[in-house]
Protein backbone atom coordinates (compact mmCIF):
# COMPACT_ATOMS: atom_id res chain seq x y z
CA UNK A 1 0.00 0.00 0.00
CA UNK A 2 1.37 3.40 -0.97
CA UNK A 3 0.57 6.12 1.57
CA UNK A 4 -0.36 9.37 -0.13
CA UNK A 5 -0.13 11.52 3.00
CA UNK A 6 1.94 11.53 6.15
CA UNK A 7 -1.28 11.08 8.10
CA UNK A 8 -1.91 7.79 6.26
CA UNK A 9 1.62 6.68 7.06
CA UNK A 10 1.27 7.54 10.75
CA UNK A 11 -2.02 5.66 10.96
CA UNK A 12 -0.69 2.63 9.06
CA UNK A 13 2.80 2.35 10.59
CA UNK A 14 2.44 4.08 13.95
CA UNK A 15 4.22 7.16 15.23
CA UNK A 16 7.93 7.83 14.86
CA UNK A 17 9.70 9.77 17.58
CA UNK A 18 12.06 12.27 15.96
CA UNK A 19 13.62 13.27 19.27
CA UNK A 20 14.70 9.80 20.38
CA UNK A 21 14.97 8.52 16.79
CA UNK A 22 12.76 5.56 17.67
CA UNK A 23 9.91 3.82 15.88
CA UNK A 24 8.35 1.21 18.08
CA UNK A 25 6.80 -0.68 15.12
CA UNK A 26 10.07 -0.99 13.19
CA UNK A 27 10.32 -4.77 13.65
CA UNK A 28 6.80 -5.25 12.29
CA UNK A 29 7.25 -3.20 9.11
CA UNK A 30 10.92 -3.38 8.11
CA UNK A 31 12.41 -6.16 5.97
CA UNK A 32 15.59 -6.91 4.04
CA UNK A 33 15.61 -6.58 0.26
CA UNK A 34 18.32 -8.67 -1.36
CA UNK A 35 19.95 -6.73 -4.18
CA UNK A 36 20.45 -8.76 -7.37
CA UNK A 37 24.11 -9.84 -7.75
CA UNK A 38 24.68 -7.91 -11.01
CA UNK A 39 23.66 -4.71 -9.23
CA UNK A 40 25.36 -5.57 -5.92
CA UNK A 41 28.67 -6.04 -7.74
CA UNK A 42 28.80 -2.38 -8.81
CA UNK A 43 26.65 -0.39 -6.33
CA UNK A 44 28.81 1.19 -3.62
CA UNK A 45 27.14 1.53 -0.21
CA UNK A 46 27.96 5.01 1.05
CA UNK A 47 25.23 4.82 3.71
CA UNK A 48 27.17 2.13 5.60
CA UNK A 49 30.08 4.51 6.12
CA UNK A 50 32.43 1.72 5.10
CA UNK A 51 32.27 1.98 1.32
CA UNK A 52 31.22 -1.62 0.86
CA UNK A 53 29.04 -2.85 -1.98
CA UNK A 54 25.25 -2.85 -1.60
CA UNK A 55 24.01 -6.42 -1.16
CA UNK A 56 20.96 -5.72 1.01
CA UNK A 57 18.62 -2.81 1.66
CA UNK A 58 16.66 -2.46 4.90
CA UNK A 59 13.27 -1.09 3.80
CA UNK A 60 9.59 -0.97 4.66
CA UNK A 61 7.76 -4.16 3.70
CA UNK A 62 5.27 -2.09 1.67
CA UNK A 63 8.20 -0.88 -0.45
CA UNK A 64 9.74 -4.33 -0.98
CA UNK A 65 7.80 -5.26 -4.15
CA UNK A 66 8.21 -1.83 -5.81
CA UNK A 67 11.91 -1.79 -4.89
CA UNK A 68 12.39 -5.28 -6.31
CA UNK A 69 10.55 -4.21 -9.48
CA UNK A 70 12.70 -1.07 -9.85
CA UNK A 71 15.88 -3.15 -9.51
CA UNK A 72 14.54 -5.67 -12.04
CA UNK A 73 13.71 -2.78 -14.41
CA UNK A 74 17.30 -1.56 -14.06
CA UNK A 75 18.66 -5.02 -14.88
CA UNK A 76 16.29 -5.46 -17.82
CA UNK A 77 17.38 -2.09 -19.23
CA UNK A 78 21.08 -2.90 -18.66
CA UNK A 79 21.51 0.20 -16.49
CA UNK A 80 23.18 -1.31 -13.40
CA UNK A 81 26.37 0.63 -14.23
CA UNK A 82 24.41 3.86 -13.56
CA UNK A 83 23.92 2.90 -9.89
CA UNK A 84 27.10 4.36 -8.44
CA UNK A 85 26.23 4.90 -4.78
CA UNK A 86 23.49 3.75 -2.42
CA UNK A 87 23.04 6.64 -0.01
CA UNK A 88 20.34 5.36 2.33
CA UNK A 89 16.80 4.15 2.78
CA UNK A 90 15.77 3.94 6.44
CA UNK A 91 16.73 6.84 8.64
CA UNK A 92 14.51 8.47 11.22
CA UNK A 93 14.73 12.16 10.40
CA UNK A 94 12.75 15.11 9.10
CA UNK A 95 12.83 16.09 5.41
CA UNK A 96 15.99 17.84 4.31
CA UNK A 97 15.89 21.51 5.18
CA UNK A 98 12.99 21.07 7.60
CA UNK A 99 12.56 20.48 11.29
CA UNK A 100 8.80 20.07 11.08
CA UNK A 101 8.07 17.61 8.24
CA UNK A 102 8.76 13.90 8.67
CA UNK A 103 10.76 12.30 5.84
CA UNK A 104 9.58 9.14 4.08
CA UNK A 105 13.01 7.78 5.10
CA UNK A 106 11.71 7.69 8.69
CA UNK A 107 9.43 4.81 7.66
CA UNK A 108 11.90 3.18 5.25
CA UNK A 109 9.80 4.35 2.29
CA UNK A 110 12.43 6.25 0.31
CA UNK A 111 15.82 5.59 -1.22
CA UNK A 112 18.68 7.90 -2.14
CA UNK A 113 21.19 7.06 -4.85
CA UNK A 114 24.13 8.71 -6.58
CA UNK A 115 23.99 11.55 -4.05
CA UNK A 116 27.44 12.89 -4.95
CA UNK A 117 26.14 13.73 -8.45
CA UNK A 118 22.62 14.76 -7.44
CA UNK A 119 22.89 17.20 -4.57
CA UNK A 120 19.66 18.76 -3.31
CA UNK A 121 18.94 22.07 -4.99
CA UNK A 122 21.09 21.28 -8.03
CA UNK A 123 20.13 20.05 -11.47
CA UNK A 124 19.84 16.22 -11.28
CA UNK A 125 22.26 14.11 -13.30
CA UNK A 126 20.39 10.80 -13.59
CA UNK A 127 19.51 9.46 -17.01
CA UNK A 128 15.84 9.54 -18.05
CA UNK A 129 16.01 5.76 -18.54
CA UNK A 130 17.17 5.19 -14.95
CA UNK A 131 14.49 7.54 -13.60
CA UNK A 132 11.88 5.63 -15.61
CA UNK A 133 13.00 2.35 -14.01
CA UNK A 134 12.02 3.78 -10.61
CA UNK A 135 8.92 5.78 -11.54
CA UNK A 136 7.40 2.89 -13.51
CA UNK A 137 7.71 0.82 -10.32
CA UNK A 138 5.61 3.38 -8.42
CA UNK A 139 8.27 5.69 -6.97
CA UNK A 140 8.03 9.47 -7.02
CA UNK A 141 11.24 11.18 -8.07
CA UNK A 142 12.61 14.14 -6.09
CA UNK A 143 14.00 15.68 -9.28
CA UNK A 144 10.45 16.62 -10.31
CA UNK A 145 9.98 18.97 -7.36
CA UNK A 146 10.48 22.74 -7.45
CA UNK A 147 13.41 22.26 -5.06
CA UNK A 148 15.27 19.52 -6.92
CA UNK A 149 16.42 16.44 -5.01
CA UNK A 150 17.56 14.19 -7.83
CA UNK A 151 19.03 11.48 -5.57
CA UNK A 152 15.65 10.81 -3.91
CA UNK A 153 13.00 8.25 -4.87
CA UNK A 154 10.02 7.94 -2.54
CA UNK A 155 7.34 5.31 -2.24
CA UNK A 156 5.12 7.56 -0.11
CA UNK A 157 3.85 11.10 0.32
CA UNK A 158 6.23 13.99 -0.01
CA UNK A 159 5.66 17.57 -0.83
CA UNK A 160 2.15 17.56 0.64
CA UNK A 161 3.06 16.84 4.24
CA UNK A 162 1.68 19.15 6.92
CA UNK A 163 3.92 20.65 9.60
CA UNK A 164 4.75 18.20 12.34
CA UNK A 165 3.21 20.58 14.90
CA UNK A 166 -0.25 20.11 13.36
CA UNK A 167 0.23 16.35 13.50
CA UNK A 168 1.27 16.53 17.16
CA UNK A 169 -1.95 18.37 17.93
CA UNK A 170 -3.91 15.65 16.10
CA UNK A 171 -2.02 12.92 17.97
CA UNK A 172 -0.60 11.48 14.72
CA UNK A 173 3.08 12.33 15.02
CA UNK A 174 5.86 11.72 17.49
CA UNK A 175 5.83 13.74 20.63
CA UNK A 176 8.82 14.84 22.64
CA UNK A 177 8.10 11.97 24.99
CA UNK A 178 9.75 8.62 24.33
Amino acid sequence: MKCETIEQAALRYGPVNLVSRQWRHEARWMVICDVPPRIASVWKNVASGRGMLTHRIYCNRDMLSPLTLALTNILDAGLEHELKTFDGCYEIRPCRGSISVLSAHAYGLAIDLNAHENLPGHEPRLSPALIQCWTSAGFDWGGNRPYKNGMHFSYAWEGNAPPLSSMLNAGLAPSHRA
